[in-house]
Protein backbone atom coordinates (compact mmCIF):
# COMPACT_ATOMS: atom_id res chain seq x y z
CA UNK A 1 0.00 0.00 0.00
CA UNK A 2 0.93 3.02 -0.67
CA UNK A 3 1.24 6.08 2.72
CA UNK A 4 1.55 9.58 2.17
CA UNK A 5 3.33 11.30 5.43
CA UNK A 6 2.47 14.93 6.27
CA UNK A 7 4.66 16.70 8.69
CA UNK A 8 4.09 20.48 9.95
CA UNK A 9 7.88 21.19 11.41
CA UNK A 10 8.65 22.17 15.13
CA UNK A 11 12.33 21.59 14.61
CA UNK A 12 13.46 22.41 11.26
CA UNK A 13 17.34 21.83 11.81
CA UNK A 14 16.36 17.98 13.78
CA UNK A 15 13.57 17.33 11.35
CA UNK A 16 15.81 18.11 7.77
CA UNK A 17 19.03 16.24 9.63
CA UNK A 18 17.33 12.82 10.63
CA UNK A 19 14.37 12.99 7.60
CA UNK A 20 17.12 12.71 5.24
CA UNK A 21 18.51 9.87 6.05
CA UNK A 22 15.13 7.79 7.16
CA UNK A 23 14.10 6.22 3.33
CA UNK A 24 17.79 4.45 3.59
CA UNK A 25 17.80 2.80 7.23
CA UNK A 26 13.55 2.35 6.84
CA UNK A 27 12.97 -1.55 8.08
CA UNK A 28 11.81 -4.33 5.88
CA UNK A 29 9.01 -3.30 4.32
CA UNK A 30 9.03 0.10 4.48
CA UNK A 31 10.21 2.06 1.43
CA UNK A 32 10.75 6.09 1.05
CA UNK A 33 9.70 6.80 -2.44
CA UNK A 34 9.53 11.22 -2.03
CA UNK A 35 10.42 13.47 -0.26
CA UNK A 36 9.06 17.13 -0.53
CA UNK A 37 9.47 20.35 1.73
CA UNK A 38 7.43 23.20 1.47
CA UNK A 39 9.60 26.22 -0.28
CA UNK A 40 9.61 28.06 3.80
CA UNK A 41 10.21 24.43 5.19
CA UNK A 42 7.65 24.66 7.77
CA UNK A 43 6.02 21.33 5.70
CA UNK A 44 6.54 18.61 4.07
CA UNK A 45 5.15 15.45 2.49
CA UNK A 46 6.75 11.89 1.63
CA UNK A 47 5.29 9.38 -0.16
CA UNK A 48 6.54 5.90 1.52
CA UNK A 49 5.08 1.89 0.47
CA UNK A 50 4.51 -0.08 3.26
CA UNK A 51 2.46 -3.06 4.67
CA UNK A 52 0.16 -0.65 6.51
CA UNK A 53 -0.03 2.89 7.64
CA UNK A 54 0.72 1.94 10.88
CA UNK A 55 4.61 0.96 10.20
CA UNK A 56 5.35 4.30 8.46
CA UNK A 57 4.12 5.74 11.50
CA UNK A 58 5.59 3.74 14.38
CA UNK A 59 9.14 4.19 11.88
CA UNK A 60 8.80 8.26 11.49
CA UNK A 61 7.09 8.73 14.93
CA UNK A 62 10.11 7.67 16.09
CA UNK A 63 12.47 9.45 14.41
CA UNK A 64 11.00 13.03 13.88
CA UNK A 65 8.21 12.95 16.76
CA UNK A 66 9.52 15.44 18.46
CA UNK A 67 10.29 17.74 15.42
CA UNK A 68 6.96 17.94 13.89
CA UNK A 69 3.17 16.94 13.72
CA UNK A 70 2.87 13.93 12.04
CA UNK A 71 -0.25 13.14 10.18
CA UNK A 72 -0.59 9.82 7.31
CA UNK A 73 -2.87 8.74 4.82
CA UNK A 74 -3.29 5.78 2.54
CA UNK A 75 -3.51 6.54 -1.06
CA UNK A 76 -4.73 4.87 -4.03
CA UNK A 77 -2.06 3.17 -6.75
CA UNK A 78 -3.52 5.73 -9.39
CA UNK A 79 -2.74 8.12 -7.11
CA UNK A 80 0.85 7.30 -5.86
CA UNK A 81 2.98 8.46 -8.98
CA UNK A 82 3.53 11.97 -7.54
CA UNK A 83 2.44 13.41 -3.90
CA UNK A 84 -1.18 14.55 -4.02
CA UNK A 85 -1.71 18.11 -3.87
CA UNK A 86 -4.35 17.94 -1.03
CA UNK A 87 -1.62 16.81 1.81
CA UNK A 88 0.55 19.60 0.44
CA UNK A 89 -2.36 22.44 0.80
CA UNK A 90 -3.23 21.28 3.95
CA UNK A 91 -5.97 18.68 3.76
CA UNK A 92 -6.63 17.03 6.61
CA UNK A 93 -9.01 13.68 7.86
CA UNK A 94 -9.35 10.34 6.15
CA UNK A 95 -8.35 10.30 2.39
CA UNK A 96 -10.16 8.44 0.33
CA UNK A 97 -10.00 8.30 -4.40
CA UNK A 98 -13.13 10.18 -3.76
CA UNK A 99 -11.35 12.79 -1.80
CA UNK A 100 -8.07 12.72 -3.78
CA UNK A 101 -9.99 13.01 -7.23
CA UNK A 102 -11.56 16.37 -6.28
CA UNK A 103 -9.11 17.77 -4.04
CA UNK A 104 -6.27 17.66 -6.70
CA UNK A 105 -7.42 19.95 -8.53
CA UNK A 106 -8.19 23.03 -5.79
CA UNK A 107 -6.64 25.98 -6.47
CA UNK A 108 -6.63 29.01 -8.71
CA UNK A 109 -9.29 28.35 -11.65
CA UNK A 110 -7.66 30.28 -14.36
CA UNK A 111 -4.65 28.19 -13.56
CA UNK A 112 -6.08 25.64 -13.52
CA UNK A 113 -8.19 26.69 -16.99
CA UNK A 114 -4.53 27.09 -18.63
CA UNK A 115 -3.77 23.42 -16.92
CA UNK A 116 -6.81 21.27 -17.85
CA UNK A 117 -9.21 23.08 -20.32
CA UNK A 118 -6.94 24.39 -22.51
CA UNK A 119 -4.88 21.52 -23.52
CA UNK A 120 -8.30 18.87 -23.50
CA UNK A 121 -10.74 21.72 -25.61
CA UNK A 122 -9.60 25.25 -25.96
CA UNK A 123 -5.92 24.59 -27.60
CA UNK A 124 -7.75 22.48 -30.92
CA UNK A 125 -10.41 24.84 -31.34
CA UNK A 126 -7.40 27.74 -31.02
CA UNK A 127 -5.79 26.16 -33.55
CA UNK A 128 -8.95 25.79 -36.34
CA UNK A 129 -10.01 29.40 -35.35
CA UNK A 130 -6.34 30.97 -36.20
CA UNK A 131 -5.83 28.94 -38.92
CA UNK A 132 -9.41 29.98 -40.61
CA UNK A 133 -8.38 33.74 -39.58
CA UNK A 134 -5.61 33.02 -42.59
CA UNK A 135 -3.12 35.62 -40.43
CA UNK A 136 -0.49 37.05 -42.17
CA UNK A 137 2.93 38.78 -40.38
CA UNK A 138 2.47 42.21 -39.62
CA UNK A 139 -1.40 41.94 -38.94
CA UNK A 140 -2.66 43.84 -35.93
CA UNK A 141 -5.13 41.17 -34.09
CA UNK A 142 -7.29 42.34 -31.11
CA UNK A 143 -8.23 38.86 -29.11
CA UNK A 144 -11.64 39.62 -27.51
CA UNK A 145 -12.60 37.48 -24.33
CA UNK A 146 -8.98 36.07 -24.72
CA UNK A 147 -8.77 34.24 -21.15
CA UNK A 148 -5.47 32.71 -20.62
CA UNK A 149 -4.52 33.64 -23.92
CA UNK A 150 -4.38 30.67 -26.04
CA UNK A 151 -5.53 32.28 -28.79
CA UNK A 152 -3.99 35.21 -28.66
CA UNK A 153 -0.13 33.54 -28.29
CA UNK A 154 -1.17 31.39 -31.76
CA UNK A 155 -1.90 34.92 -33.27
CA UNK A 156 0.99 36.69 -32.24
CA UNK A 157 3.25 33.33 -33.60
CA UNK A 158 1.51 33.95 -37.26
CA UNK A 159 1.91 37.90 -37.11
CA UNK A 160 5.60 37.92 -36.19
CA UNK A 161 7.34 40.39 -34.48
CA UNK A 162 6.41 43.17 -37.32
CA UNK A 163 2.73 41.94 -36.16
CA UNK A 164 0.77 42.93 -32.78
CA UNK A 165 -1.59 41.58 -30.62
CA UNK A 166 -4.19 42.72 -28.26
CA UNK A 167 -5.06 40.28 -25.83
CA UNK A 168 -8.29 41.26 -24.05
CA UNK A 169 -10.25 39.97 -20.98
CA UNK A 170 -12.33 41.58 -18.17
CA UNK A 171 -10.56 38.99 -15.26
CA UNK A 172 -7.45 40.03 -14.01
CA UNK A 173 -6.90 36.33 -12.90
CA UNK A 174 -7.18 35.12 -16.12
CA UNK A 175 -4.93 37.62 -17.68
CA UNK A 176 -2.46 36.95 -14.94
CA UNK A 177 -1.97 33.49 -16.20
CA UNK A 178 -2.17 34.89 -19.88
CA UNK A 179 1.13 37.09 -19.02
CA UNK A 180 2.62 34.10 -17.44
CA UNK A 181 2.53 31.45 -20.43
CA UNK A 182 3.14 33.94 -23.14
CA UNK A 183 6.57 33.79 -24.13
CA UNK A 184 9.08 37.18 -23.38
CA UNK A 185 9.30 38.31 -26.54
CA UNK A 186 5.54 37.72 -28.43
CA UNK A 187 4.36 41.24 -29.64
CA UNK A 188 1.33 40.65 -26.90
CA UNK A 189 0.12 43.39 -25.24
CA UNK A 190 -2.50 42.95 -22.34
CA UNK A 191 -5.85 44.98 -21.41
CA UNK A 192 -8.26 44.02 -18.22
CA UNK A 193 -11.84 45.89 -19.69
CA UNK A 194 -15.27 44.32 -20.82
CA UNK A 195 -16.01 43.17 -24.37
CA UNK A 196 -19.17 46.20 -24.25
CA UNK A 197 -15.79 48.83 -24.03
CA UNK A 198 -12.73 48.30 -25.65
CA UNK A 199 -9.91 50.88 -24.14
CA UNK A 200 -9.09 50.66 -27.91
CA UNK A 201 -8.49 53.09 -30.91
CA UNK A 202 -10.75 53.17 -33.52
CA UNK A 203 -9.90 51.65 -36.79
CA UNK A 204 -6.68 50.12 -35.40
CA UNK A 205 -6.85 46.56 -35.84
CA UNK A 206 -6.83 43.99 -38.73
CA UNK A 207 -8.51 41.24 -37.41
CA UNK A 208 -10.97 40.76 -34.50
CA UNK A 209 -11.10 37.27 -32.91
CA UNK A 210 -13.67 35.99 -30.21
CA UNK A 211 -13.26 32.27 -28.79
CA UNK A 212 -15.85 30.86 -27.09
CA UNK A 213 -16.98 34.13 -25.19
CA UNK A 214 -19.89 35.91 -27.06
CA UNK A 215 -22.81 33.81 -25.23
CA UNK A 216 -21.39 35.14 -22.13
CA UNK A 217 -21.31 38.97 -23.08
CA UNK A 218 -24.58 40.88 -21.18
CA UNK A 219 -24.65 43.25 -24.11
CA UNK A 220 -23.72 40.77 -27.06
CA UNK A 221 -24.92 43.44 -29.73
CA UNK A 222 -22.73 46.24 -27.93
CA UNK A 223 -19.86 43.99 -27.95
CA UNK A 224 -20.25 43.64 -31.20
CA UNK A 225 -20.22 46.62 -32.45
CA UNK A 226 -17.33 47.60 -30.64
CA UNK A 227 -15.29 44.72 -32.23
CA UNK A 228 -16.41 46.55 -35.89
CA UNK A 229 -15.40 50.61 -34.46
CA UNK A 230 -11.74 49.24 -33.60
CA UNK A 231 -11.38 46.98 -37.01
CA UNK A 232 -10.04 48.94 -40.13
CA UNK A 233 -12.43 49.14 -43.47
CA UNK A 234 -12.35 45.80 -44.58
CA UNK A 235 -10.98 44.28 -41.39
CA UNK A 236 -11.99 40.44 -40.73
CA UNK A 237 -14.16 39.26 -37.87
CA UNK A 238 -14.15 35.64 -36.51
CA UNK A 239 -15.99 33.87 -33.40
CA UNK A 240 -16.67 30.52 -32.32
CA UNK A 241 -19.33 29.34 -29.71
CA UNK A 242 -20.05 26.28 -28.24
CA UNK A 243 -23.48 24.07 -28.64
CA UNK A 244 -26.22 22.43 -29.13
CA UNK A 245 -25.09 20.47 -25.78
CA UNK A 246 -22.87 17.59 -25.91
CA UNK A 247 -24.14 14.49 -24.53
CA UNK A 248 -21.04 14.96 -22.25
CA UNK A 249 -22.04 18.44 -21.23
CA UNK A 250 -26.11 17.62 -20.89
CA UNK A 251 -24.75 14.27 -18.07
CA UNK A 252 -23.06 17.08 -16.32
CA UNK A 253 -25.36 19.91 -16.30
CA UNK A 254 -28.17 17.38 -15.02
CA UNK A 255 -25.83 15.88 -12.11
CA UNK A 256 -24.84 19.32 -11.03
CA UNK A 257 -28.74 20.51 -10.92
CA UNK A 258 -29.61 17.38 -8.52
CA UNK A 259 -26.36 17.53 -6.25
CA UNK A 260 -25.11 21.43 -6.25
CA UNK A 261 -28.01 23.59 -7.30
CA UNK A 262 -29.76 25.29 -9.90
CA UNK A 263 -27.24 27.92 -10.16
CA UNK A 264 -24.27 25.75 -11.25
CA UNK A 265 -26.70 23.82 -14.07
CA UNK A 266 -27.43 27.30 -15.33
CA UNK A 267 -23.62 27.79 -15.70
CA UNK A 268 -23.67 25.18 -17.90
CA UNK A 269 -26.26 26.06 -19.59
CA UNK A 270 -25.32 29.30 -20.45
CA UNK A 271 -22.02 27.74 -21.81
CA UNK A 272 -24.19 26.46 -24.72
CA UNK A 273 -26.84 29.56 -25.24
CA UNK A 274 -25.44 30.43 -28.55
CA UNK A 275 -25.35 28.14 -30.96
CA UNK A 276 -27.75 28.77 -33.98
CA UNK A 277 -25.71 30.38 -36.80
CA UNK A 278 -29.03 32.18 -38.01
CA UNK A 279 -29.13 33.94 -34.33
CA UNK A 280 -25.62 34.52 -34.91
CA UNK A 281 -25.84 35.69 -38.35
CA UNK A 282 -28.48 38.68 -37.19
CA UNK A 283 -26.56 39.54 -34.48
CA UNK A 284 -23.61 40.47 -36.82
CA UNK A 285 -25.63 41.54 -39.45
CA UNK A 286 -27.53 43.79 -37.12
CA UNK A 287 -24.02 45.24 -35.58
CA UNK A 288 -23.20 46.66 -39.21
CA UNK A 289 -21.09 43.68 -40.53
CA UNK A 290 -21.14 42.43 -43.76
CA UNK A 291 -20.20 39.59 -45.47
CA UNK A 292 -21.27 37.43 -43.01
CA UNK A 293 -21.52 33.85 -42.96
CA UNK A 294 -21.97 31.46 -40.07
CA UNK A 295 -22.44 27.44 -39.86
CA UNK A 296 -21.67 24.86 -37.59
CA UNK A 297 -18.94 21.86 -37.53
CA UNK A 298 -18.78 18.67 -35.18
CA UNK A 299 -15.36 18.82 -33.45
CA UNK A 300 -13.88 15.38 -31.85
CA UNK A 301 -12.16 15.60 -28.82
CA UNK A 302 -10.06 13.28 -26.10
CA UNK A 303 -10.82 13.44 -22.79
CA UNK A 304 -9.25 12.35 -19.47
CA UNK A 305 -10.43 9.99 -17.81
CA UNK A 306 -14.31 10.70 -16.02
CA UNK A 307 -13.82 11.20 -13.07
CA UNK A 308 -10.49 13.64 -13.78
CA UNK A 309 -12.45 15.16 -16.38
CA UNK A 310 -15.97 16.38 -14.20
CA UNK A 311 -12.91 18.03 -11.43
CA UNK A 312 -10.45 19.43 -13.93
CA UNK A 313 -13.88 20.74 -15.63
CA UNK A 314 -15.15 22.02 -12.59
CA UNK A 315 -11.87 23.61 -10.70
CA UNK A 316 -11.46 25.38 -14.23
CA UNK A 317 -14.76 27.59 -14.15
CA UNK A 318 -16.91 29.37 -11.66
CA UNK A 319 -18.49 25.81 -10.43
CA UNK A 320 -15.08 25.52 -8.33
CA UNK A 321 -16.82 27.59 -5.59
CA UNK A 322 -19.98 25.71 -5.25
CA UNK A 323 -18.55 22.15 -5.22
CA UNK A 324 -16.02 23.41 -2.77
CA UNK A 325 -18.76 24.00 -0.34
CA UNK A 326 -20.55 20.57 -0.91
CA UNK A 327 -20.19 18.26 1.72
CA UNK A 328 -17.58 15.31 0.73
CA UNK A 329 -21.15 12.63 0.70
CA UNK A 330 -22.89 14.68 -1.88
CA UNK A 331 -19.33 15.34 -3.72
CA UNK A 332 -18.99 11.70 -4.18
CA UNK A 333 -22.51 10.93 -5.60
CA UNK A 334 -21.67 13.63 -8.21
CA UNK A 335 -18.64 12.33 -9.14
CA UNK A 336 -20.18 8.55 -8.99
CA UNK A 337 -23.64 9.72 -10.99
CA UNK A 338 -21.28 11.64 -13.48
CA UNK A 339 -18.70 8.80 -14.38
CA UNK A 340 -21.48 5.89 -14.62
CA UNK A 341 -23.15 7.96 -17.16
CA UNK A 342 -20.21 8.78 -18.71
CA UNK A 343 -19.99 4.88 -19.14
CA UNK A 344 -22.07 4.96 -22.27
CA UNK A 345 -20.01 7.42 -23.71
CA UNK A 346 -16.99 6.06 -23.67
CA UNK A 347 -14.98 4.59 -26.68
CA UNK A 348 -12.37 2.43 -26.98
CA UNK A 349 -12.06 2.55 -23.16
CA UNK A 350 -11.54 6.55 -23.29
CA UNK A 351 -13.69 8.65 -22.90
CA UNK A 352 -14.32 11.38 -26.24
CA UNK A 353 -16.05 14.75 -26.20
CA UNK A 354 -18.29 14.96 -29.83
CA UNK A 355 -19.22 18.39 -29.33
CA UNK A 356 -20.96 20.67 -32.09
CA UNK A 357 -19.23 23.93 -32.53
CA UNK A 358 -21.05 27.39 -34.65
CA UNK A 359 -18.28 29.32 -36.49
CA UNK A 360 -18.60 32.87 -37.76
CA UNK A 361 -16.76 35.28 -39.87
CA UNK A 362 -17.57 38.56 -41.07
CA UNK A 363 -16.34 41.63 -42.55
CA UNK A 364 -16.16 45.71 -41.44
Amino acid sequence: MYVVAKHRIKDADRFFSVSQAAAENAPGGVYGRQFCPSSDKTEAVCLWEADSVEAVERYLDSLIGEAGDNTYFQVSTEHAIGIPQPIIDGYGGTLTTEHISFETYGGNAAENYERYFVPAIGAPLAVDLVDLAGLRPGERVADIACGTGVVTRLAAERVGADGMVVGVDMNPGMLAVARAAAPADAAIDWCEARAEELPLPDHAFDVAVCQLGLQFFTDKAGALQEMRRVLVPGGRLLINVPGPTAPIFAVLEAALGRHVGPEAAAFVQAVFSLHDPTELSDLLTAAGFAAVEAWPIAKTLPLPAPDDFLWQYVHSTPLAGPAAGMEDERRAALEREVVAAYEPLMEDGALVLRQPITIATAQK
